[in-house]
């Protein structure tokens, strides 16, 4: 048997999420969600007119911002939501049936994320880790949001655990397989969110090292050259029309922001012209002063931030609540009290070493890429803008949180270790709960 096959308890952990995320979506009201109209006009326009649409299309200018998603080459969530669509379409017309059927894409998104979670915890983990990893990530209430409403972000962070998943195994062999699970993340990641393309970069940097430091240096960069080409060619064959598409029609802007930037300079009312926007930047404050500032939002920005990573619903209006927070804040503490102490009483190899430092990157990146958008282009301190880095976080607070209880089960028993990660998990489950029905559906039924 595999070592990293699910068990039931483990697929009814996977299945139960898939319903949970399901359940957040069929309640939620339409542009609930941030950004949730101008997301779901794209798939709307291939469902209705079975094209993709250009950019510049006035169908789907914002009014307002003057710009539209069409832009990005970012068409793998669009596309499938469109399909989701067109099935349902069968059955019924109705926008609101429609509008669901495009959010379940988000849905699957969220609960392919719990599944690679989990079986990248079984090849990681040998204690309660391998259960704390993927519960961290399910059960995150803003993780439940994202997986409820037309949005990309969701759909990268599942990509970036395909990745991860990839590199669990290629820690072991760099296989054909592999490589295969590894392409298809990358796909993934690349049509669908730029804030995760560290995934991209850090799985180049991972790949070679692996390569280098194999037994026979020249054979083993031989066969990561082949290893890596196959996986390049793969990679190609499923992005290329999209990133070459984007540059005919917007002069070579592959990726389609700056063309984004100028239809919002052209189009948009005066006070969001990029040009106009009241920006950090551009309103002469300094680094520091945006991060502590409370005029944006009445909150600092690592606050929001933090705060809106953890769990706020709504257009950035309805919080989880202080405890909900505090708990968090408890678990993220123990996790880094618990990564610091491993660093002495576990041993690491140098795979271990670069695996970590590639991961800690993929950690660093889009909250650097969030805090250059607030303070540059468009104050938003939101923590979705940092959410591809969560796969990272919480490996290395599952990381952290199994070194203690490990610890501890040498002093009460490894029965009792087990047990108290299944109290943690059934805990994590029991809060998440407790914010739907408290905090989350008196919100939506306002």
């Amino acid at each position: 048997m595999k070592k990293n096959k699910l068990t039931w308890g483990e697929w009814a952990f996977v299945l139960f999420c898939f319903l949970f995320y399901l359940s957040w979506s069929l309640v939620q009201p339409y542009t609930y969600g941030p950004d949730e109209e101008m997301r779901f006009q794209i798939p709307e326009f291939i469902y209705l007119y079975g094209s993709l649409p250009n950019g510049f299309d006035a169908r789907l200018i914002s009014p307002n911002w003057g710009f539209s998603y069409a832009f990005y080459p970012c068409w793998l969530g669009p596309l499938c939501s469109a399909l989701f669509m067109k099935i349902t379409s069968i059955f019924s017309q109705d926008f609101f049936h429609l509008l669901c059927a495009a959010r379940f894409t988000s849905v699957i998104s969220g609960a392919l994320t719990v599944y690679f979670a989990m079986k990248s915890g079984k090849l990681l983990f040998k204690g309660p880790g391998r259960w704390i990893f993927p519960g961290l990530i399910g059960m995150l209430p803003q993780f439940a949001f994202l997986s409820s409403y037309v949005n990309n972000d969701v759909i990268a962070i599942m990509g970036s655990s395909v990745i991860f998943y990839g590199w669990c195994l290629g820690k072991e062999d760099w296989n054909i397989k592999n490589c295969l699970i590894l392409a298809g993340g990358v796909i993934i990641v690349a049509l669908s969110y730029y804030n995760a393309y560290g995934w991209i970069l850090g799985s180049m940097i991972l790949f070679i090292f692996n390569f280098l430091w194999e037994s026979g240096k020249n054979k083993g960069m031989a066969v990561m050259w082949k290893r890596a080409g196959f996986t390049a060619v793969i990679v190609l064959l499923f992005i290329s029309f999209f990133f070459i598409r984007n540059a005919v029609l917007y002069e070579g802007d592959i990726l389609g922001m700056s063309t984004l930037t100028k239809a919002g300079e052209m189009y948009g009312i005066p006070q969001l012209k990029p040009s106009m926007r009241r920006t950090p930047y551009n309103l002469g404050m300094t680094l520091g002063e945006m991060m502590e500032s409370v005029d944006f939002t009445g909150r600092p920005w690592y606050k929001m931030t933090y705060e809106s990573l953890i769990g706020v619903f709504g257009c950035m209006n309805v919080f989880a609540g202080p405890f909900t927070y505090q708990v968090y804040t408890v678990i993220f503490i123990l996790g880094l009290a618990g990564l610091l102490v491993s660093v002495f009483v576990r041993k690491r190899d140098r795979h271990q070493w670069i695996f970590e430092a590639v991961l800690l990157f993929c950690f660093v990146i889009p909250i650097l890429l969030s805090i250059y958008y607030s303070y540059y282009t468009d104050y938003q301190a939101q923590g979705r803008y940092c959410a591809t880095m969560l796969v990272a976080l919480m490996y290395f607070t599952a990381f952290g949180m199994e070194t203690l209880l490990e610890g501890a089960g040498r002093l009460v028993g490894k029965r009792l270790e087990n047990l108290a990660g299944a109290v943690f998990l059934a805990g994590l489950i029991g809060l998440s709960l407790k914010i739907y029905f408290l905090t989350y559906l008196p919100s939506v039924k306002i």
